[in-house]
């Protein structure tokens, strides 16, 4: 799947993970997140970042497709903040947040 927001393609190979297994593992034990890749963790509003390599952006979504909290850098070994009205978590390469100017409030629109 890609995702689109402000016009614009952020992510042109969005996996899914919405089964208990796949939403607890998450990136775990990933080396690496390639260019353009995300995960839509479905239902989610909290994630952990352990046993993870890397730092994450991670974008919290609603049930309308509309950003409601922005977590930026979240480093291994440490926790989201809960956010009560995400249905959905979008976790991608650090710094996709800044270098697309995503903000709560945007909306996202997921294709096929």
């Amino acid at each position: 799947m890609k995702l689109f927001c402000k016009n614009k393609l952020i992510f042109n190979d969005l996996k899914v993970a919405n089964t208990f297994l796949s939403r607890f593992l998450g990136l775990m034990g990933k080396k690496s997140l390639p260019e353009g890749s995300a995960l839509l963790i479905s239902p989610c509003k909290m994630v952990h970042n352990c046993f993870m390599r890397f730092s994450i952006d991670i974008l919290f979504i609603d049930s309308k497709n509309k950003i409601v909290g922005l977590c930026p850098g979240l480093r291994p070994w440490r926790l989201s903040p809960f956010i009560k009205n995400s249905k959905s978590v979008i976790e991608c390469n650090k710094g996709i947040i800044s270098r697309f100017d995503l903000s709560i409030g945007d909306l996202v629109e997921i294709k096929p």
